[in-house]
């Protein structure tokens, strides 16, 4: 298994904090933590938040 949470938290939590200002970073980073060593993963931003799980995380407030 490859720990990506590992190899990406602390740097995606600085980009976070470092653009807190921005409108995307009112919601929290989402990520799997592992994946299989033969497996694929998939990178992107899915903007479609419904407003209930945006005010949910704007509430949670946490980007870990």
């Amino acid at each position: 298994m490859i720990n990506i949470e590992h190899l990406v938290k602390d740097k995606i939590n600085a980009l976070w904090k470092e653009f807190e200002d921005e409108e995307y970073c009112k919601f929290s980073p989402n990520s799997i933590a592992k994946i299989p060593n033969d497996g694929l993963i998939f990178v992107g931003i899915n903007p479609s938040l419904t407003d209930d799980v945006k005010r949910i995380l704007i509430e949670k407030n946490d980007i870990n």
